[in-house]
């Protein structure tokens, strides 16, 4: 991984951690990971050391974060490792995209609504 160092917004509920900057900020606290502020953004952005991170995030964010620039992803479900609540297992689906299917996905909400999205993807309620 060439990646060493993740943002609060990287980590939220990856592999079980929190789902919130709050409780990923508690914990990281309470286990000492290395951390920085981040470079040039004002406000108390912070980020923090791959090595530091415990290893069942390390392992996640091998597994589903870019290997190199050209964007060699996952396809195995991080659901299971999502905790309890919808809000954390949408955040840790928005993990498993490439950046590109993110912004394609964004674009599509922003441009049809979500009920033309929920439509495409079938899901009728």
């Amino acid at each position: 991984m060439k990646k060493a160092w993740f943002t609060t917004g990287e980590l939220i509920a990856v592999a079980g951690l929190p789902g919130t900057r709050q409780g990923l900020c508690d914990r990281a606290r309470r286990e000492k990971w290395e951390r920085r502020r981040l470079k040039g953004r004002q406000g108390r952005g912070l980020e923090f050391a791959f090595h530091s991170l415990p290893a069942t995030v390390q392992q996640a964010l091998t597994a589903t974060h870019m290997h190199d620039e050209a964007a060699v992803w996952t396809t195995e479900p991080v659901i299971a490792n999502a905790g309890g609540t919808s809000l954390e297992a949408w955040i840790a689906v928005y993990h498993q995209f490439s950046p590109l299917e993110r912004e394609k996905v964004i674009r599509l909400v922003m441009r049809e609504g979500i009920g033309h999205f929920l439509t495409r993807l079938d899901i009728n309620e």
